[in-house]
C-alpha cells in the first residue's frame, strides 16, 4: 500500500513539474535585437505597407507615361441609332411643302491607330470606318459609306510642346520616387530604433528601480536597528523610509511606462497589442569612421531633396517655355488624305474608291490682350531666377547638414564607450558606498548622491547607445550609403524590385 501511495505521489509530482515547466515556458518573453526589430518593421509594419504602395503608385504613373509614347489602337462601335422626327419638306410632285415623317437607322463601326509625335508635339492617326444608313420612314432607302483608309495629321506649328517637357520631367519624377522609397525605408529604420530604445530604456529603468527598491528596503531595516542603538538619528531614518516610498512610487510609474512602450512597439510591428517582448541591447556597434568627402559625394548623387530641386528648376523652365509659346502666333495645321466610297450596297463601296483630301490651316493671332501674355513671361522668368537661387542655397544647407551628421556619427562611438565606462564606475561606486553604509561608515547624503549618480550613468549609457544608432540610420538616410561597405543602398532595393 505504501509502495502504491509513493508511486502516486511520484506521478503527481511529475505532472506538477511538467505543468510548471509549461507555464514557465509560456510566460517567457520573446527576446529581440535591434536588427530583428528593424527586419520585422520592414516586413510587417503599416509604415512599410504605405511606403511600398506609394512607390507602386509612382511606378504606375511612370508606366502610363511610357505607354503614352506608344501607338494606341481603338475600336469605335455605334451599333444602332434610331432617329424619328417630323420635318417640313418640299414635295415636287404636288408643288408645295408638307410635313413628312422621317425614321432612320444608323450603324457605324470604326478602327483607328493614333501616335503622338514627341519631337513636334503633334499627333498622327490612321483610321478606317463603315457607316450604314437606312431610311425606314415614308421614303425608304439604304446606303453605305466606307472610309477604307484615312491618314490625318494634327500639328500646332509654334505651340507649346508638352511631350518634349514630359520626356525630361517624368523620368526625373520616377527617379525621385525610387530614391524617396529608399529614404522612407531608412526613415522606417529610425522609427524602429526610437521605439526599440524607448522600450529598452523602460525595461532598464524598471529593473534599476526594482533593485533600488530592494536595496532601500534592506537599508531601511538596517536603519531601524541602527536607530535603536542610536547610531543614526531620526532624520536619517526618515530619509531611508522616504527612499522606500519614492522607489515604490517610481516602480508603479516605470511599470506603466513599460506597458505604454510595449504597446507602441507591438502596434508599430503589427503584433497583437498585448504581446510580451524583451529587448537585447548588447549588439556590438560597428566601430567605423565615415569619410566626409565620400559621404558628401554619395549625398549629392543620391538625395531626393537635391533631385527635387533639379525637378523644380526644370518645371520653372517649362512654365517659361509655355508662357513664351502663348505669346506667339499659334498656327494649327490639320491635313488628311484617304480613300472613301459610298453606295447602295456594301460591296459597291470597295470598288474604285475616291480620293479624300483635306488641308486646314487656322491661325490664332493675339492682337490685344492688355499685356497679359507679356507679364506672364516676366512672371515665369522671375520665378525661374528665384528657383535657381533657392536651389543653390538649399543645396549648400543640405550639404552642411550632411557634414553635421558625419561629425555627430564619428563622435558618437567615443561617447558610447565613455558612457559605458561611466556606468561601470558609477555602479561599482554605488556598490561600495552601499556596503560602507551598512557598516555605518557613510552618511545618508552620500548614499543618496551615489544612487543618483548610478541612475544617471545607467540611463546615460542607454541614451548614448540610442543616439549612436539613430545617428547611424540618419546618416544612412541622408547619404543612402551603406556605412560599412560604402556602396549605394539603392542598388540593394533595385535588386529586390528587379530593376537592375
Amino acid at each position: 500500500m505504501t509502495f502504491f501511495l509513493n508511486k502516486k505521489i511520484k506521478y503527481v509530482l511529475i505532472i506538477v513539474l511538467i505543468s510548471c515547466s509549461i507555464i514557465s515556458f509560456a510566460q517567457e518573453k520573446e527576446v529581440l535585437t535591434l536588427k530583428q526589430v528593424i527586419a520585422l518593421a520592414e516586413e510587417k509594419s503599416l509604415d512599410a505597407f504605405k511606403i511600398q504602395n506609394l512607390y507602386q503608385q509612382s511606378d504606375y504613373l511612370y508606366n502610363n507615361f511610357r505607354a503614352n509614347r506608344l501607338p494606341t489602337l481603338s475600336l469605335d462601335i455605334e451599333p444602332l441609332t434610331l432617329n424619328r422626327r417630323v420635318e417640313q419638306r418640299f414635295n415636287s410632285s404636288l408643288g408645295r411643302d408638307q410635313f413628312t415623317d422621317i425614321e432612320t437607322l444608323n450603324t457605324n463601326i470604326g478602327l483607328s491607330v493614333t501616335q503622338n509625335i514627341f519631337a513636334t508635339g503633334g499627333k498622327i492617326s490612321l483610321n478606317s470606318s463603315v457607316n450604314r444608313f437606312e431610311n425606314i420612314g415614308d421614303i425608304k432607302n439604304l446606303s453605305f459609306n466606307n472610309t477604307l483608309i484615312n491618314l490625318r495629321l494634327d500639328q500646332e506649328i509654334f505651340g507649346f510642346n508638352s511631350f518634349k517637357w514630359n520626356k525630361k520631367i517624368e523620368p526625373l519624377k520616377y527617379e525621385k520616387a525610387r530614391i524617396e522609397f529608399v529614404e522612407e525605408n531608412e526613415d522606417l529604420h529610425i522609427k524602429a530604433t526610437e521605439r526599440f530604445f524607448n522600450l529598452a530604456t523602460a525595461e532598464l529603468n524598471l529593473k534599476n528601480i526594482e533593485i533600488n527598491l530592494k536595496n532601500s528596503l534592506k537599508l531601511y531595516n538596517i536603519g531601524k536597528n541602527r536607530f535603536k542603538i542610536a547610531t543614526i538619528n531620526q532624520e536619517e531614518l526618515l530619509n531611508l523610509e522616504l527612499n522606500v516610498l519614492n522607489n515604490q512610487t517610481e516602480l508603479q510609474k516605470a511599470k506603466r511606462r513599460l506597458v505604454d512602450y510595449q504597446f507602441e512597439l507591438n502596434i508599430f510591428l503589427g503584433f497583437e497589442s498585448n504581446r510580451e517582448i524583451s529587448l537585447n541591447t548588447k549588439e556590438e556597434i560597428p566601430l567605423i569612421d565615415i569619410d566626409l568627402s565620400k559621404a558628401l559625394e554619395m549625398a549629392k548623387s543620391n538625395s531626393s531633396q537635391l533631385l527635387n530641386l533639379k525637378l523644380g528648376a526644370l518645371r520653372a523652365e517649362e512654365q517659361l517655355a509655355r508662357a513664351k509659346a502663348n505669346r506667339r502666333l499659334s498656327p494649327n495645321l490639320i491635313a488628311s488624305v484617304g480613300l472613301n466610297k459610298s453606295g447602295n450596297r456594301l460591296d459597291d463601296t470597295f470598288i474604285d474608291p475616291l480620293n479624300q483630301n483635306r488641308v486646314s490651316l487656322s491661325v490664332n493671332v493675339p492682337i490685344l490682350n492688355w499685356g497679359i501674355a507679356k507679364r506672364n513671361v516676366l512672371i515665369a522668368e522671375d520665378q525661374s531666377k528665384i528657383t535657381n537661387m533657392e536651389q543653390s542655397q538649399t543645396e549648400q544647407e543640405f550639404l552642411q547638414k550632411v557634414r553635421g551628421q558625419v561629425i555627430d556619427f564619428n563622435l558618437q562611438k567615443e561617447l558610447v564607450n565613455n558612457a559605458l565606462k561611466t556606468k561601470e564606475v558609477a555602479v561599482k561606486s554605488y556598490e561600495l558606498v552601499l556596503e560602507r553604509f551598512k557598516y555605518g561608515n557613510v552618511d545618508i547624503i552620500k548614499l543618496n548622491n551615489s544612487i543618483s549618480a548610478k541612475d544617471r550613468a545607467v540611463n546615460g549609457y542607454i541614451n548614448s547607445l540610442k543616439e549612436y544608432w539613430l545617428n547611424y540610420y540618419r546618416l544612412r538616410k541622408i547619404t543612402l550609403m551603406n556605412l560599412e561597405t560604402g556602396e549605394k543602398i539603392i542598388k540593394m532595393f533595385d535588386q529586390k524590385l528587379g530593376l537592375d
